[in-house]
């Protein structure tokens, strides 16, 4: 299906552009601007904006139609569809106002089959006639993209992470995807998308292995420069290196793949549950990887509030905590903290394991400068709070075990894997220099930040935080 937004006043040309389209299609008319930024602003999703230059400003206020109008529109299009071809109507343009908006038209690979198509073009309305095929064969590559690649998966896919998988199948010359929700199985907290995939070609041969991420195109290119500043030039192994990435082509999405080397078929959080001599195997291995992030980049004193505030405001968290005084207090000391490269979301689903116990990193997200021991103590939190940590079947940690959090012989008291846990603690330690009370500060950050998620146990997150205290 294509979904088109038309921005257009005149019933000849509406009916042109619907004639182009099939049934199936989802077609969008407006005929003003705020109209159309009304749309956009809602995060309306759209293949393709084709709009009149020369638009009103509100309905019914035709005499007051120019093409500043329209420049909004453009103007609203590149911030929440820069992903999307853009096409103009004009009567008569004024070029010099457009020229700063064909600057921008460069041609893309929407589908993936090396055929280019211009981002943003101008059409004469007089050649109305010359868009609708254009249209048309805009539809007819999307439908080929659509039959010609064939995905197989197990759950049901969104759209644009199903023609992200196509698209990225033609990158690399393959007609088949086979792919798996990456992790939990489901949708990352961002919202993200994330998969293991295999692209194979019509000989059955494999033409390659892929982590594949799918989110808004903001954040994969937060990530893209995250990658390169920190992961690519300061690491030397350890992680997947970066392959093909789509910026056009996915509406308001990008998607970028990583490649994986055959034999990482599980995650940390799987070796765990196997072997805890395994586990603390791969974690060794992990540390060592990750040596070239240790020195820190620059410390600061802050406040324990202040470090709260990164991910959960006041006010919501007075919603959440019916007692505040005993946090109170203590969220007014403040701490100095080096800061460092982490990962950022160093849970058990973003290490995959070979069998014989080598990791390697994926999904760069959150990569960039955090406080020491940000990442073991996240790889802490989430053997408590992930879903899919084989603890949540456990008993384990209980909220009395969270509030003695300290005192490892308590706090490990029936633990599974205490000699895994013991590691971990012992790795963001070293990452603090032996600081307990920036431990204390760290852990209270990350175990409060699990108070902004609905399924999250929230009383056990508030035991976490008191154990710090």
């Amino acid at each position: 299906m294509v979904r088109v937004l038309l921005i257009e006043d005149e019933d000849e040309v509406v009916a042109g552009v619907r004639a182009a389209l099939a049934d199936s299609d989802d077609l969008m008319v407006v005929d003003n601007r705020d109209g159309a930024l009304s749309l956009l602003g809602d995060d309306q999703q759209f293949d393709l904006v084709v709009c009149d230059l020369r638009i009103p400003p509100s309905s019914g206020a035709g005499l007051l139609a120019n093409e500043d109008h329209g420049l909004a529109v453009f103007a609203a299009c590149r911030e929440h569809l820069p992903g999307s071809p853009l096409r103009f109507f004009s009567g008569r343009a004024n070029l010099d106002n457009l020229a700063d908006a064909l600057s921008e038209g460069r041609p893309v690979d929407l589908f993936g089959d090396g055929t280019s198509w211009p981002l943003i073009h101008i059409h004469q309305k007089r050649h109305a006639a010359n868009f609708v095929e254009e249209l048309g064969r805009l539809r007819e590559g999307l439908l080929s993209l659509e039959s010609e690649v064939e995905i197989q998966c197990d759950d049901e896919l969104d759209g644009m992470t199903a023609r992200a998988l196509r698209i990225g199948a033609r990158r690399v010359s393959a007609t088949t995807a086979q792919a798996r929700r990456a992790g939990s199985g489901t949708h990352g907290l961002s919202g993200a998308d994330t998969l293991s995939a295999l692209f194979i070609d019509t000989a059955r041969v494999t033409r390659a292995r892929n982590f594949v991420k799918v989110d808004a195109r903001a954040r994969i290119e937060r990530e893209l420069a995250g990658f390169d500043r920190y992961v690519s030039t300061l690491l030397t192994s350890g992680f997947t290196p970066r392959g093909w990435v789509l910026l056009y082509g996915l509406r308001g999405q990008a998607a970028v793949a990583y490649v994986l080397a055959e034999g990482f078929d599980t995650d940390l959080f799987g070796v765990l549950q196997g072997s805890e001599d395994l586990a603390i195997q791969t974690l060794t291995r992990l540390m060592r990887h990750l040596e070239p992030w240790m020195p820190a980049w620059r410390r600061e004193g802050v406040a324990i509030a202040d470090m709260r505030r990164r991910f959960i405001a006041d006010d919501r968290l007075a919603a959440e905590r019916s007692e505040l005084a005993e946090f109170e207090l203590y969220e007014q000391i403040q701490v100095d903290l080096p800061w460092v490269v982490g990962h950022g979301d160093l849970h058990g689903g973003n290490v995959l394991v070979r069998s014989d116990g080598e990791p390697i990193l994926i999904d760069f997200g959150d990569v960039d400068l955090h406080w020491g021991a940000f990442d073991p103590v996240t790889l802490e939190v989430s053997l408590a709070f992930h879903p899919a940590s084989p603890m949540r079947k456990s008993e384990w940690p209980s909220q009395h075990a969270a509030e003695n959090y300290l005192d490892l012989d308590s706090y490990l008291a029936d633990c599974p894997v205490p000699s895994f846990v013991r590691k971990v603690r012992q790795w963001a330690m070293e990452c603090l220099g032996g600081d307990e009370q920036a431990l204390r500060a760290v852990m209270y950050a990350l175990a409060t930040r699990q108070l902004k998620y609905a399924d999250t146990d929230h009383a056990l997150a508030n035991s976490f935080a008191r154990g710090s205290l």
